[in-house]
């Protein structure tokens, strides 16, 4: 032991925010459910310090297609019902059709409840499949990632 040498690294904890993932769960007239998000109804997503907060007009969530990357849908803070740092709640827009859509988040909001002056953009790694769940290519050339989005925990 007294030619041991203890050395101690620390390092900050990464503080920015991450977006996980979405939640959808719809029934059905016969009481079956399905977790793919369709436009018009609620949609959940989840991940750390995702508050919309702030003042700047980009302050929201933006959706993307990808087959299309011209379209794009934006649903700002006062659309959204449930507006916290873990989960954000809102109807999706109808704009928002069947598809692929790359889901982007811009916030001011900082982890010690303050708001940043300038806005962030964070999107998530895989892209959310609407209206049909996402299959993944039987030739697997294509990343995948949508179909588990699409789940509840």
């Amino acid at each position: 032991m007294n030619e041991c040498r203890l050395e101690i690294f620390t390092q900050s904890a990464v503080a920015a925010p991450l977006l996980n993932g979405t939640q959808a769960q719809l029934r059905s007239a016969n009481g079956s459910t399905t977790h793919v998000p369709k436009a018009g109804k609620n949609i959940g997503l989840t991940g750390r310090n995702i508050k919309l907060a702030g003042t700047d007009p980009t302050v929201g969530v933006t959706f993307t297609s990808v087959e299309t990357p011209s379209k794009k849908v934006f649903v700002p803070m006062e659309d959204v019902i449930v507006n916290e740092p873990k989960r954000l709640i809102f109807i999706l827009p109808t704009k928002v059709t069947d598809g692929l859509w790359n889901v982007s988040v811009t916030i001011q909001y900082s982890s010690n409840r303050t708001t940043m002056k300038i806005p962030r953009t964070y999107q998530m790694d895989t892209p959310l499949s609407v209206g049909t769940p996402y299959k993944q290519p039987e030739d697997g050339n294509e990343e995948g990632g949508g179909e588990a989005l699409n789940t509840l925990p």
